[in-house]
C-alpha cells in the first residue's frame, strides 16, 4: 500500500551548495537521538520478519508478484566491513535457510548445508545495504563536502525537504519530513553488473523509505519498518522485530571456511558475471538431432542449424555471454551466420543477454506478452557500465510471435507456439517436427523436482496442436523421451 503514496512534485529551483542542508541533516540525527548514538549503531544484530516480491520470475512483470516470505537475522559490522545475514525463507510450501557472509574482501553462501560459489556482487550488496542504513546514511552525509540542498517536494503526501551527496553512482538524495526533521527515505541509482537478476536494466535507481519509528533504552530513535523500491517497483518490505545495537561480535560470526576462501580467490576474488564460462565443464555439449546442439549450464543453450544460418534459443545471463555463445556458434558452424534468436520466457536470468544480439543487428523471436518487457531492458540506461548496445546503440528487429510461428524450412525448421497456459502464459515452446525434438522453455524441470502444473502445461500444448513429440528439453532440464514428462504429471495426479 506504501507504493501509492510515492508522489513527487518537483519544485523548478536548482541545487544550492550546502544552502541550509547541514542544518537539516543535523536536525534528523538529532530527531535519532544525536551523533553518538547513531555512532554507537557501527555493530548491530537485527532480527526482522518480511518479504521480498519475486519481480524476476513472477508470473505478469506488473504485478501482481510471488512474494518470498522471510525470517531474518543479519549482523553488522559496518566499519569492518563485515556482515552476516540468514534468512529463513519460504515460497508457498517451499522452504529453505540461505546464509550469507563478507568478512575480508569475501563473501560466501551456504544454501542448507552445502557452500556454492558467489560472486563479488555479495560483497557490494552487503555494502550497499549498511551504507543505506538510516544511521550510515545521515553520518555519511554530515561528513560530505558536497552536501547541497535541493528543491522541496511531496513524498507519500507530506512536505519533505531534499539534501544530496556524492556524483554519478555513488550519488545520495535523502528526503527529510518538513513537519517533524525526521529521515524519510534515501534515493541512489546503479548499476548491478555482478547480478544476475538486476544487470539487465542498467543504471536502477532505488529507494528506501523508513517509518514505525520506536523509542528506545538510552533516547535512540529507529524505524522498524523498511520498505525497498527497485527500478521503480516495491521489492522489498521488512520490520524490526528486536534490535541489539553495539553488540560485542565475535571473529566466529563471520568466518568463511578455507575452501571457501581459497574458490573464492581462484576465481579472481569472484568472478564478473560478464566472464561466466560457456556451459558446465562436468556436462558437455550434445546433439540432441543432427545439427541441433544443446549447450547444458545453469540456463541451458541450444544451437539449431538451419540452411540458411543458426537459431539460437534463448539469451540468457549477460552479454558477455550470449558473446560467447556466438563465438560457439561460429566454431561449431563456420561459414554460416546467426540469423535469429529466440527468447521464450518474460524471467530476467533468462534473457539477460539479448542485448548483445540486438547489438549485432540480429533479429529477436519473442512472445506478443513480452515485447513491454524485453523493450524496457533493451532501452534502460547503461551508462555507468556501458555494454556493445550502449556504446553503440541501434534499433532492435523484434519478431513478436502471437500464434504457431516457422523459422526455416527443411529438416530442423522451427515451429514456435505460445503456451497461453495459467503458469506459462509468458513462454512460448519451440518444436522441430521432423525430428520431434520439443524445447519446453522453463515449463519443464525434471532434475530440479519442479511444478508438475508446468509439465501439465507442455503437454496441454502437445495435444492442443497436436505434435509428435519423441524428446523433450528445457532451460533447466536435459533432453528425456516425451513418455518422461507423461510420467511426471501422471504421478503427481495420483491420489494419495
Amino acid at each position: 500500500m506504501w507504493l501509492v503514496c510515492l508522489t513527487f512534485v518537483l519544485a523548478a529551483a536548482a541545487p544550492e551548495r550546502d544552502a541550509g542542508a547541514r542544518d537539516l541533516v543535523k536536525t534528523a540525527i538529532a530527531r535519532m537521538g544525536g551523533e553518538a548514538a547513531l555512532r554507537s549503531l557501527e555493530t548491530m544484530r537485527i532480527e526482522t520478519v518480511g518479504y521480498r516480491n519475486l519481480l524476476e520470475q513472477s508470473e505478469r512483470p506488473e504485478g501482481p508478484w510471488i512474494p518470498q516470505i522471510e525470517r531474518t537475522v543479519e549482523l553488522w559490522d559496518s566499519r569492518g566491513g563485515r556482515w552476516q545475514e540468514t534468512i529463513e525463507g519460504a515460497v508457498a510450501d517451499d522452504t529453505f535457510t540461505l546464509k550469507t557472509i563478507v568478512a575480508g574482501g569475501v563473501a560466501a553462501r551456504k544454501y542448507g548445508d552445502r557452500f556454492f560459489p558467489t560472486g563479488r556482487g555479495a560483497i557490494l550488496e552487503a555494502r550497499e545495504w549498511m551504507a543505506l542504513s538510516p544511521q550510515q546514511i545521515l553520518l555519511a552525509a554530515l561528513a560530505a563536502g558536497d552536501l547541497r540542498r535541493d528543491p522541496d517536494l511531496e513524498f507519500q503526501g507530506v512536505p519533505h525537504h531534499s539534501v544530496s551527496f556524492g556524483a554519478g553512482e555513488d550519488r545520495r538524495r535523502i528526503l527529510l519530513n518538513a513537519q517533524t526533521g525526521f529521515l524519510t527515505a534515501v534515493e541512489t541509482t546503479r548499476a548491478y553488473p555482478d547480478d544476475l537478476y538486476w544487470q539487465i536494466w542498467g543504471d536502477v535507481p532505488t529507494r528506501v523509505s523508513y517509518s514505525f519509528w520506536d523509542l528506545r533504552p538510552g533516547g535512540l530513535m529507529y524505524p522498524l519498518q523498511w520498505d525497498v523500491e527497485r527500478g521503480g517497483r516495491p521489492w522489498r518490505a521488512l520490520t524490526i522485530s528486536k534490535l541489539q545495537p553495539g553488540p560485542a561480535l565475535s571473529p566466529d560470526d563471520f568466518a568463511i571456511p578455507q575452501s571457501e576462501k581459497d574458490s573464492f580467490a581462484a576465481r579472481g576474488g569472484g568472478r564478473p558475471l560478464d566472464e561466466m564460462p560457456l556451459g558446465n565443464p562436468s556436462r558437455p555439449a550434445v546433439e540432441i538431432a543432427p545439427g541441433v546442439v544443446l549447450i547444458p549450464g545453469s540456463w541451458g543453450v541450444a544451437l539449431v542449424r538451419l540452411s540458411d544460418g543458426i537459431v539460437v534459443l534463448e539469451a540468457p545471463i549477460s552479454a558477455g555471454y550470449s558473446a560467447r555463445v556466438l563465438d560457439e556458434a561460429k566454431r561449431r558452424f563456420p561459414g554460416l551466420p546467426v540469423k535469429a534468436v529466440v527468447t521464450t520466457s518474460d524471467s530476467w536470468p533468462h534473457f539477460g543477454g539479448i542485448r548483445e544480439y540486438v547489438a549485432r543487428g540480429i533479429p529477436v523471436y519473442l512472445l506478443d506478452l513480452n515485447v513491454p518487457q524485453i523493450t524496457r531492458a533493451l532501452e534502460s540506461p547503461h551508462r555507468s557500465h556501458p555494454d556493445a548496445l550502449a556504446k553503440n546503440p541501434r534499433a532492435p528487429i523484434l519478431r513478436p510471435v502471437s500464434s504457431r510461428t516457422v523459422i526455416g524450412d527443411g529438416t530442423n525448421r522451427i515451429e514456435l507456439l505460445p503456451v497461453r497456459g495459467e503458469t506459462g502464459e509468458r513462454m512460448m515452446l519451440a518444436f522441430l517436427p521432423d525430428s520431434g525434438v520439443l524445447y519446453a522453455s522453463d515449463l519443464y524441470q525434471s532434475g530440479r523436482g519442479g511444478p508438475p502444473e508446468y509439465a501439465w502445461e507442455v503437454a496441454e500444448v502437445a495435444r492442443r496442436e497436436h505434435l509428435n513429440v519423441k524428446t523433450v528439453f528445457a532451460m533447466h532440464s536435459d533432453p528425456a523421451p516425451w513418455q518422461t514428462l507423461l510420467d511426471a504429471i501422471s504421478k503427481a495426479t495420483q491420489s494419495p
